[in-house]
């Protein structure tokens, strides 16, 4: 049933093994989406936000194409990776995990005895929070480092003078940023107009940044939050909604 509901997506050698391997394919799926709703928790208060890398088509064909070699699509396939990484090993408790993965893995213990006295200790290692894993590749992202590019007859693309050591930790694109303040609906990017921005942030997610220069609008807006918990007998807590309204800051 997987495999038929993507089947427009994946090319024919993809749709076979997920015919044969439907249990990893799903696993690996579930790390994409994870992936990308990390992104765009990484990325909310950056001018790219991460909106427009789609989950269908190969998550959008332009930004996330790696042939684009922009810094934004090294960074969502490192996060890609990292995530179905992370879930396939924690499905299987077992594999092969990336460079990256196994330096940061975490060791957790569990003592045997008597009263836990600890007598015995059993030690395993185990895939990070991915969390902590995306923080890594954003500093990476912001560090990231460029190489010159060529065409060559046999490959599309071939990296000049790259030393494998140098870099193999290190997020790598080849052209720079497109410019995200404008709409570009060849590259899927909406622009910044209506995007939210602090107007009394000195961080990326100040209004100057985000909005490009533009200026922005004061407007209120109603927000729905959770209030007025309870804790009913048994076992859940039961909240009413409550809208609150807001002043804040729209790009123009």
């Amino acid at each position: 049933m997987l495999c038929r509901s993507i089947i427009g997506r994946l090319s024919p050698a993809h749709h076979y093994f997920c015919l044969r391997h439907h249990d990893v394919t799903e696993v690996a799926i579930l790390g994409l989406r994870i992936a990308l709703s990390e992104c765009r928790y990484q990325f909310k208060n950056e001018l790219w936000d991460c909106t427009n890398v789609m989950y269908h088509r190969a998550l959008g064909k332009q930004i996330s194409d790696p042939k684009k070699g922009f810094k934004e699509s090294s960074v969502i396939f490192a996060l890609l990776g990292a995530s179905v990484s992370t879930q396939i090993s924690r499905a299987c408790s077992a594999g092969d995990l990336q460079y990256s993965l196994k330096k940061m893995a975490i060791v957790r213990c569990k003592c045997h005895g008597v009263s836990g006295s600890c007598q015995l200790k059993t030690c395993w290692k185990v895939a990070p929070d991915f969390r902590r894993v995306a923080d890594v590749i954003k500093t990476k992202f912001k560090m990231a480092v460029r190489v010159g590019a060529f065409a060559t007859n046999t490959i599309e693309y071939k990296i000049k003078n790259l030393s494998p050591k140098k870099f193999k930790d290190s997020l790598i694109y080849t052209q720079n940023s497109p410019n995200f303040c404008n709409p570009e609906p060849k590259l899927k990017i909406l622009g910044t107009t209506g995007r939210q921005c602090n107007a009394s942030s000195l961080d990326d997610n100040d209004c100057g940044s985000i909005c490009c220069g533009r200026g922005f609008d004061i407007v209120v807006k109603t927000i729905v939050k959770k209030c007025l918990c309870k804790f009913k007998w048994c076992c859940a807590v039961v909240c009413r909604k409550c809208f609150v309204r807001r002043w804040v800051a729209i790009c123009k």
